[in-house]
């Protein structure tokens, strides 16, 4: 087994924008690459890995670290800074593989683009792929997959002992003014979990996990358009798409909008299924919270449930059975804080559920505004077997929800109203999408690694959005936030490999 990672330390000239260098592109190689000359980091003669490339003094703020295909073991960055940021991206998408990624200390102004990441060599630490410490800011992951074992794609046939043997999670950031945009992250424990501030999780992929989807627990930060999909129920966690939580103080200005959460879409008679709660804020306080243009689709009570807030916006939401059968839940719900003060200054509007409850305390503090409940989801919706929950001409929602809270856009970012009026729910429907200019990835793409000659397989499709300028691959933009151990202090000696490290359970309700 080759063990490797590269460590990138305080002791390095730190970098900056003012640096007497233009923005460069420099290569890097894989593992166990030959090469005719001494590394300078041109095409025919890279450096021999990325700290090797940071050590030269010749990489400087705006450049960009081209990495050639193959495995380039695990990256540890330490306490580095660059202004503007310095991007890591794979020469061809995604063909450039590293076992795990860490940022630690001070470290800032990093982009770690259209890589995969997943342990074959070496363990991660933290049991996530991809962590950051708080102290460190400023960096985005985008374009990249990350996978809790090398075989993820192939998590529906997975043992329970199979998943219990893997404590990877995918995305743990601690980081703030962090972005993770885009990513596509498979059989992972926890999916991505932020508690740095300031935190964009945008269009990513989440599909097979065993925890929660997503956690965000910073201020400001803003969950959109990703989409959770197929929880495995591996132990006595309650599974949440969405989590968040604040045992002392609040979580401030926290908006989720135009994310998707489907409970499953595999076989029925699975063993592992579980039953998943989709968004679920259990352990408030809350303050200037928005809920908005979600698709949530479980056989859970809770589809999305606040339990103490102040200032709360609930509107355009879709909260449906998963089966498509007739029934009282999933429910949303507004409920008191767990210590019985009441939620206050709730707006619930535009939503279509399968019920609606409001805790007798919060009740004076909550305002409903043309909601519908939804009575058989088969025949008010497209198609629900194929998950599609654009509402049929019979059902009643189409254009009958109240402009005045309607958002400007939809879970597919098409504008609203269109027609003679908003609809309820999270779809506007027939109007026209967003323009997209998108380039397909090879349907199927192998990565080799070069020291062991093991090849993966990956899916995907990168497209640019251009009302929003953002790029997203094959979902949306993301940053995680749940395992809570920390290696104490740091440096090379501080790097666990080796063994696996269990993520630690849920504090769902």
């Amino acid at each position: 087994m080759f063990n490797r990672f590269w460590l990138v330390a305080t002791t390095l000239v730190i970098l900056s924008a003012g640096s007497l260098s233009a923005q460069t592109t420099h290569y890097v190689a894989p593992i166990g690459a030959n090469t005719s000359g001494a590394p300078d980091g041109t095409a025919a003669n890279p450096w021999s890995s990325v700290g090797e490339a940071i050590s030269s003094g010749k990489v400087f703020g705006g450049d960009t670290l081209l990495l050639k295909d193959g495995n380039h073991g695990s990256l540890h960055i330490y306490n580095r800074q660059f202004e503007p940021a310095l991007t890591i991206r794979s020469e061809n998408n995604r063909n450039a593989h590293f076992d795990w990624v860490r940022f630690y200390d001070d470290t800032s102004g990093f982009v770690l683009d259209s890589v995969s990441v997943w342990p074959v060599h070496t363990l991660p630490p933290n049991g996530a792929a991809l962590y950051s410490q708080s102290s460190a800011s400023n960096i985005v992951v985008q374009n990249t997959i990350i996978r809790g074992a090398e075989d993820s794609q192939s998590f529906m046939d997975w043992t329970l002992a199979r998943w219990n043997s893997l404590a990877t999670s995918g995305i743990n950031f601690k980081s703030s003014n962090s972005s993770v945009l885009g990513n596509v992250i498979s059989g992972v424990q926890f999916g991505i979990s932020t508690s740095g501030h300031d935190v964009i999780v945008d269009g990513n992929t989440v599909d097979g996990f065993g925890g929660d989807g997503l956690r965000g627990l910073g201020d400001r930060s803003v969950f959109r358009r990703n989409r959770v999909s197929n929880c495995f129920s591996i132990n006595s966690n309650h599974d949440d798409g969405f989590q968040s939580w604040q045992t002392d103080g609040s979580v401030d200005d926290l908006t989720l909008d135009g994310n998707t959460f489907i409970e499953w879409t595999g076989p029925a008679d699975h063993p592992l299924r579980c039953m998943l709660q989709g968004i679920g804020l259990f352990d408030g306080w809350y303050e200037n919270l928005t809920i908005t243009n979600n698709i949530v689709a479980v056989t859970h009570w809770h589809g999305i449930s606040v339990y103490g807030g102040h200032g709360v916006n609930i509107s355009n939401n879709t909260v449906v059975n998963l089966s498509g059968n007739p029934a009282d839940r999933p429910w949303i719900l507004v409920h008191d804080h767990k210590n019985g003060e009441p939620t206050t200054g709730v707006t619930v509007a535009n939503n279509l559920t399968m019920k609606l409850s409001t805790s007798a305390a919060s009740s004076p503090f909550t305002t409903h505004i043309d909601n519908s409940i939804i009575f058989y989801p088969a025949s008010s919706f497209k198609d629900v077997l194929n998950f599609d929950y654009t509402p049929t001409p019979e059902s009643g929602f189409i254009d009958t929800a109240n402009v005045t809270y309607a958002p400007d856009t939809d879970v597919f970012g098409r504008l609203r109203p269109f027609g003679l009026g908003p609809d309820k729910g999270a779809i506007e429907v027939g109007a026209p999408d967003p323009v997209v200019e998108e380039a397909q990835v090879a349907p199927e793409t192998s990565i080799t690694d070069s020291t062991e000659g093991s090849t993966s397989t990956f899916w995907g499709t990168t497209s640019t959005d251009t009302t929003t300028a953002e790029t997203s691959t094959a979902t949306i933009f993301t940053s995680d936030t749940n395992l809570e151990q920390d290696v104490s202090g740091e440096g090379t000696k501080n790097i666990r490999v080796g063994r696996w490290l269990k993520a630690p359970k849920g504090r769902n309700k």
